[in-house]
């Protein structure tokens, strides 16, 4: 609730425009969230909002504090801004001075308790210095998924497959996801799961940006890992971190060449040389593949250290990536359509297993076109399972199904960069050469109930019961039978089913209020009152403020005026 008024305030542009700097309480409390906004300061420990009484000056000067935020503003603006905070319900306090002195300042009841110069603060203290080595890695394909890909002659294509689908990386967590609402907002372009069954995993989230009037404009956002690289070489993990998550962004209609990137780090306790070379490591590729793309980085966070006793962490860098999109182009991964042709937009790995830079470019621009142009209308980022996992996944949302043929090694191996595609018409057909090198003509979309793959029927009811049972114990993905059983039959009487419009009686009104109490906690008030005014409504709203009795008793005056006032109480 708190987080929620604070994004209200930010929504009012007559306050953030009096705001010069801003910052979000975490770690390091007050010391880091205030101390870093300007290089002279002079903060009143005293003065700060405690959720519990007796903090020492220490405690309040470090303890982590979340829902809360530092803003600078002009002191000649102190009164406006509070007004604003007044209004959403916000509880502010003057804590801090900017001064000119260049030093961090900290007072407890007028009594100064620290004081430190800008440049030693900028340090960060002594300086430190440690010796990495990298090390070799080991000569061998890392993308030969040999624990998917099954030598067991024994065994079936259809059970080869389902034990991929039921790997831990593969396997849906549908029942999971589910827990949150991901139509909170109303911003959500694509459900976590697509198609008519909505079964088909989406591999990327994209949300439109959250503005009062249309906008076609749409975030989009994808990450990247594979930890069993990572174990081999956290360079090229790192690497293909990156490229992971520009290809989600690509096969959902995206250009990948404005993205933006922020690296979640988690690595060993750092006990040696080695140790220091595995984030040097990961880091080096990261940056590689930064400069060879033109794509910077803007953010990042440490997570050291991934080390308990004996077990450690694999090297773990892990790339999310984030663009805009055009809303109305972007597609979803399920098959649409029975008669489309199947493509395989491959990458081809360096003879040193690193990204083919120049071939990914290519293939992303062209992907990116074909996807806007209407020439693809489904697409999906090879992953951990290949292409047996995409077409799985790909084939579940719409119950359609698949006839093509592909060696069995590429059916199972990873192949980070590649996008399997749903083409509306022949790509081959005057396609560009450097494009037509790496497209592959799989097969085509079909009717039916079992894949055809090399000429084998796989049954996709025997991959969807393999991909969505993993969890269910833990997170079900439908309402247990116990919890049916008390459910009635008919749970919406036909007497609550309208079959004509329901009267009204009263005067005609051009343009009916609605009214919209927002109370702390309330949600979906903005996406409400969007859908109200394009109904042709207009929409009032007040906040239900309850910091002091005074508030109260003022805010139900308020209600009282716009009830009697509005046509609608929503």
């Amino acid at each position: 609730p708190e987080e929620r008024k604070l994004q209200r305030l930010m929504r009012r542009p007559e306050a953030t425009r009096l705001i010069k700097k801003s910052n979000d309480f975490g770690a390091g409390g007050v010391s880091v969230a205030i101390g870093e906004l300007a290089d002279g300061l002079d903060i009143y420990l005293d003065r700060v909002p405690t959720k519990y009484s007796g903090l020492n000056p220490t405690e309040l000067a470090i303890s982590e504090s979340q829902e809360r935020m530092a803003v600078v503003i002009e002191a000649k603006d102190r009164a406006e801004m509070e007004h604003y905070c007044h209004l959403d319900n916000i509880e502010y306090t003057h804590v801090a001075d900017v001064t000119d002195s260049g030093r961090m300042r900290q007072f407890y009841k007028g009594e100064l308790i620290a004081d430190l110069t800008r440049e030693f603060i900028d340090s960060a203290g002594a300086k430190h210095f440690a010796s990495a080595t990298i090390l070799p890695v080991e000569n061998k394909n890392p993308f030969d998924n040999s624990k998917f890909l099954i030598q067991n002659s024994e065994l079936t294509l259809e059970e080869k497959m389902a034990k991929v689908m039921a790997d831990a990386n593969v396997t849906s967590q549908k029942g999971l996801i589910e827990n949150f609402d991901a139509t909170i907002g109303r911003s959500t372009v694509l459900m976590p799961f697509g198609g008519k069954t909505q079964l088909s995993e989406t591999q990327v989230s994209v949300q439109k940006l959250p503005t009062d009037g249309y906008t076609n404009t749409a975030s989009i956002m994808a990450f990247g890992y594979n930890p069993f690289i990572a174990d081999w070489s956290p360079y090229h993990s790192a690497a293909y971190a990156v490229v992971e998550a520009c290809t989600k962004v690509v096969a959902a209609g995206a250009d990948y060449s404005r993205m933006r990137f922020s690296y979640q780090e988690y690595f060993e306790r750092m006990s040696s040389e080695h140790a220091y070379g595995k984030p040097l490591s990961a880091l080096l590729g990261a940056l590689k593949m930064q400069v060879a793309f033109g794509l910077p980085s803007i953010g990042g966070k440490d997570s050291m250290s991934g080390t308990f006793e004996h077990i450690s962490v694999p090297p773990t860098l892990i790339a999310f990536g984030i663009t805009t999109v055009p809303a109305d182009k972007v597609v979803s991964p399920e098959l649409k359509k029975a008669g489309n042709k199947l493509y395989l937009i491959k990458h081809n790995a360096l003879a040193n297993y690193m990204p083919n830079v120049e071939q990914l470019k290519a293939n992303w621009t062209y992907t990116t076109n074909a996807i806007q142009s209407g020439k693809i209308c489904a697409a999906y980022a090879l992953g951990f399972g290949g292409v047996a996992e995409a077409i799985a996944k790909m084939s579940f949302g719409n119950e359609l199904a698949a006839d093509i043929q592909i060696a069995e090694n590429e059916l199972f191996d990873y192949n980070y960069g590649s996008i399997l595609v749903e083409a509306t018409e022949d790509l081959l057909a005057n396609c560009p050469s450097p494009i037509a090198n790496s497209l592959q003509y799989l097969g085509e979309v079909t009717d039916g109930t079992h894949l055809i793959i090399n000429g084998e029927r796989v049954s996709r009811e025997a991959l969807l019961h393999a991909c969505c049972g993993q969890f269910d114990k833990i997170y079900p993905s439908a309402v247990p039978a116990q919890h049916q059983a008390l459910m009635p039959a008919n749970t919406l009487p036909n007497s609550l089913i309208a079959s004509s419009p329901i009267a009204y009686n009263g005067t005609a009104v051009e343009t009916p209020v609605v009214y919209i109490p927002v109370f702390p906690g309330t949600n979906c008030d903005y996406d409400s009152a969007k859908a109200w005014r394009k109904a042709g409504a207009e929409v009032e709203t007040t906040i239900f403020r309850n910091l002091t009795g005074e508030d109260v008793l003022s805010s139900i005056d308020e209600m009282v005026e716009h009830i009697n006032r509005c046509h609608i109480l929503m």
